[in-house]
């Protein structure tokens, strides 16, 4: 059988960016002062603004279209040409700023436009699981039907912990082939009643319908075992924690609030019991054996 395609991280963006767009910027000031006035270098500027305000928002975008305005000012310095008025001198600082805010502006706006779409899309293209929009959808018409015909809904949220330090300490194809498989594993234990949704990179969730407080406890508790038992064969010193709620009768929560009280229990219990081992499963040939006895059975 075809082995799976391993899911795509987030991208990181470049490191120290004030760093990087403050060098870009003094280079570009230290050109316009060499090239005189006859040359006009401001579009030189647009690239340390533009990537700045894509990957770090708009305060940084700004922040870097004022540093642009007072560098083409030193220039201008540089070469004499600050023999206008005070008036004339501020006018100038000022709508140079602006003008090279207003592509930091669109270019954050763009952005955040694209961010809103991708969170109001229903299903993640990398696992074929719902998003956490097309989650809370489902989960309101689940409490609208317990609610007329009877029942009770829970749900279960799954965190993936040392992720990011896996992927920091060897690299990210191996972070993200372990993250591929760990989507494998929960889908092999999730029932086909179940909804499956990705609440972000390493958070997921499992809707059981028809489902009580009891049942999801024991759920929780077999995924977190069979999860972290397949976490171990990996030998990767990795984690999940796993938490779960049970939606009141009486429609006293509605999804988004099931859903928060559920993470809140995943951190909960992420922080007072971090690792989760099968009895006996202390090296990875131990664990491989007590995983695959414990998937035979």
């Amino acid at each position: 059988m075809r082995s799976p395609e391993p899911l795509a991280l987030v991208p990181e963006p470049p490191r120290y960016p004030l760093a990087i767009a403050a060098c870009w910027i003094a280079g570009c000031g230290v050109i316009a002062g060499a090239a005189g006035s006859g040359v006009r270098t401001e579009l030189l500027y647009l690239p340390a603004i533009l990537a700045l305000a894509w990957y770090y928002g708009l305060r940084y975008g700004l922040a870097a279209a004022v540093g642009s305005a007072l560098s083409t000012f030193a220039a201008e310095a540089m070469m004499g040409g600050l023999d206008a008025g005070p008036a004339i001198l501020a006018w100038n600082l000022v709508s140079r700023g602006l003008l090279l805010a207003l592509p930091a502006w669109l270019v954050w706006l763009v952005r955040s436009q694209r961010r809103s779409l991708a969170g109001l899309s229903t299903t993640d293209a990398a696992t074929g699981f719902a998003t956490r929009h097309g989650l809370l959808g489902v989960v309101a018409e689940e409490l609208i039907r317990t609610e007329r015909l009877g029942g009770e809904t829970s749900i279960v949220c799954i965190g993936l912990t040392g992720l990011s330090r896996l992927a920091s300490e060897r690299g990210r194809e191996q972070a993200e082939a372990v993250l591929t498989g760990f989507v494998g594993a929960l889908r092999t234990c999730a029932r086909r009643t179940d909804q499956l949704a990705r609440l972000g990179e390493d958070e997921f969730a499992l809707l059981l319908r028809g489902t009580g407080s009891k049942a999801a406890m024991d759920t929780a508790d077999k995924l977190a075992q069979s999860l972290t038992g397949w976490l171990l064969t990996q030998g990767n010193d990795l984690s999940c924690a796993v938490g779960f709620t049970t939606a009141p009768r009486g429609r006293l929560l509605d999804a988004a609030a099931l859903l928060a009280r559920a993470q809140a229990h995943m951190y909960e219990r992420r922080s007072a019991r971090p690792v989760i081992r099968p009895a006996g499963a202390v090296t990875r040939a131990a664990a491989v054996k007590a995983y695959s006895a414990g998937s035979q059975g």
